[in-house]
């Protein structure tokens, strides 16, 4: 037997092209890889433009917690100067309007005899009362000649006695109130 011979194909497999067509396509295929370069080119810059600007705002938040933390720190130490500020005008006002009271109370032992003195009351304007136990009238009688000495002399001012009181051993409760000249 004879062998078969292969099948012949007549249609031609590659079909002739134009020379436009071929400048065409070499044209498409450049302007495809250009495109290509530039999109990545172009996708290349906006990735780092995104990192930059995604490190510059981590930055910029991180900048802010420091930031907001200090502040509320020094909140705190400002709510302490302002509480000191506040305390030392308080003082100063108490500093300025401080009286001499211990010149008084050596003043009030010229007139008092001692070991008498029960009670010192001093009011918001400055009135002075004093409670004294004395033994006799001629004690009291001393006092009160005292307190007009000092009256005299401008040490005090308005004295007034305003009550006596005898006891069951013979001794004189006595209340006294006036105003300290400063």
């Amino acid at each position: 037997m004879a062998p078969l011979q292969s099948s012949i194909n007549l249609i031609r497999t590659k079909t002739g092209t134009s020379p436009q067509l071929d400048a065409i396509e070499t044209s498409l295929r450049r302007t495809g890889y250009v495109g290509v370069v530039g999109f990545l080119c172009v996708s290349l810059v906006c990735a780092v433009i995104y990192i930059l600007f995604n490190q510059s705002k981590q930055n910029l938040q991180s900048s802010k917690r420091n930031l907001i933390n200090e502040v509320t720190g020094d909140a705190k130490k400002e709510g302490l100067f302002v509480s000191i500020k506040n305390r030392t005008f308080i003082v100063g006002n108490a500093m300025q309007n401080q009286r001499p009271w211990a010149d008084l109370l050596d003043r009030i032992n010229i007139f008092v005899p001692a070991g008498s003195l029960t009670d010192i009351v001093v009011d918001d304007q400055d009135k002075i009362s004093l409670s004294m136990n004395v033994s006799s009238f001629e004690a009291l009688l001393q006092v009160v000649n005292a307190i007009i000495t000092q009256t005299q002399s401008n040490h005090l001012v308005n004295p007034q006695l305003t009550s006596i009181q005898i006891q069951a051993n013979g001794g004189i409760l006595a209340s006294v109130t006036f105003f300290a000249v400063f």
